[in-house]
């Protein structure tokens, strides 16, 4: 029993025995075990493949990132261009938050007189022709809210912007919060009031009511109030070296709620949009 195992395990190995000598090249004796050794050239040869792969990569990966970088300028370009024409449809409606009293439609369109100071300071009081449309104007100062709230946030906040992401709101909470402001739009204006501190009282409540209902985070809601109370300033401040008839009435309660509640009700549209596009 054993002998027969034993003659079966010899034709085994001669059988493999056969077979490499058989797979194996008539000069493989000349060269022996060296063949399958890595040489030299072998090296180089690796070497110049390792070479040529890295440099298709690091092609692929520029290429990507110029892509990359191309959306990116793409979609800043539209962000840009989204928050300009929101500025002006914004400026457009915010004319009719007014009370009929001392509330008047035309002080929306004042606060651009700060922006106009700016340019004229800019330009040395030579202001280029396309600057001067108020259109322009409406759609700078929309890109300067949408932008105030995104780098407050980055400042402070110390969130990175996939947090700030979804710390915010979709698309459908922004519309949702731009019907309550048509909405606030046309009561303001409709409704009769005692008086426009009363009227600007009211829509400083409906300001923190949407604040709540829309967006309900303590940055958004510091940040807006503290930037619309220094543009409220500077607007007030500036209306004195321009009317006279504001001058009376400037640093009464209604005035300053009304630029206040404007302001705010602006930074907060614009700071969700702008968190939205730029997040």
């Amino acid at each position: 029993m054993s002998g027969s195992q034993g003659r079966k395990s010899s034709d085994k190995i001669f059988n493999s025995e056969s077979i490499s000598n058989l797979t194996k090249p008539q000069l493989f004796s000349l060269y022996d075990e060296d063949i399958t050794n890595p040489t030299e050239s072998n090296s180089l040869y690796q070497i110049v493949n390792d070479s040529k792969l890295k440099s298709t990569q690091d092609k692929v990966q520029l290429s990507n990132d110029n892509s990359t970088l191309f959306q990116k300028l793409i979609h800043f370009i539209f962000s840009l261009f989204v928050l300009g024409v929101s500025g002006i449809i914004y400026l457009e409606i915010s004319q009719n938050l007014h009370d009929n009293h001392q509330l008047h439609s035309s002080f929306t369109s004042k606060p651009v007189i700060v922006i106009n100071k700016i340019i004229k300071w800019v330009f040395n009081d030579n202001i280029p022709l396309l600057l001067q449309h108020e259109w322009i104007i409406y759609a700078i100062e929309g890109i300067l809210f949408g932008s105030v709230i995104p780098i407050l946030d980055l400042i402070f906040l110390q969130k990175s912007k996939a947090q700030l992401k979804n710390d915010d709101s979709s698309l459908f909470g922004i519309l949702r919060i731009v019907n309550a402001m048509l909405g606030v739009a046309f009561g303001i204006r409709k409704l009769d009031w005692s008086s426009s501190l009363q009227a600007a009282g009211v829509w400083g409540l409906l300001n923190i009511v949407m604040w709540l209902f829309f967006d309900g985070t303590i940055s958004l809601l510091m940040e807006s109030l503290l930037a619309s109370i220094g543009v409220t300033i500077s607007c007030l401040q500036e209306f004195q070296n321009i009317d006279s008839t504001i001058i009376r009435n400037s640093y009464e309660i209604s005035q300053f709620l009304y630029f206040e509640d404007f302001y705010f009700l602006g930074f907060l549209i614009f700071g969700k949009l702008g968190r939205y596009l730029f997040f």
